[in-house]
């Protein structure tokens, strides 16, 4: 008999520790209404921890902004380098005491990887992932032409000055 009730017993608790949460949530309910509210006809429901509604990137989108950030460094190291001799080469684009300025500079380059990667993340987040990679292949070709411009300038100095 005793082996009896304590399974009773038991049954009871474990029952009652399975049926504890929807007896808060019905108290929580009936307060509401009692309080003049009326019971929501939808009940929210938490995103899982592991699931974000935000796209992430994908291996085209991280190979489009690493080739952006290769092409901004070659650019800082071209300019840097043909401004190294004043007297044959000048900066076309930007302010001549930015460039002078080489942890100025440095930042300034680092500043439109930073600005470039959270514009494309904006769109990407907004749904235009399309247009954020036309926008950075538009982006690559006119760094890509800056930096060859340099490249080609540099090469045709020292072809032609003995060092």
């Amino acid at each position: 008999m005793r082996i009896g009730k304590s399974n009773l017993v038991l049954e009871g608790l474990c029952l009652a520790l399975l049926l504890a949460p929807g007896l808060h949530a019905q108290n929580v309910v009936s307060v509401a209404v009692s309080l003049g509210a009326e019971p929501a006809a939808v009940v929210p429901v938490a995103v899982p921890a592991g699931r974000s509604s935000v796209p992430s990137l994908g291996f085209c989108d991280w190979t489009l902004l690493g080739a952006a950030t290769g092409l901004r460094y070659l650019d800082y190291q071209t300019t840097v380098k043909a401004l190294s001799d004043p007297a044959n080469f000048h900066e076309v684009e930007l302010p001549q005491p930015l460039v002078d300025n080489h942890p100025a500079f440095g930042a300034f380059e680092a500043g439109t990887v930073a600005a470039n990667y959270w514009i494309y993340r904006m769109l990407v987040r907004h749904g235009h992932r399309r247009l954020a990679r036309a926008g950075q292949l538009i982006n690559l070709g006119a760094l890509g032409g800056t930096v060859a411009f340099n490249e080609y300038n540099l090469a045709r100095y020292y072809r032609q000055t003995p060092h």
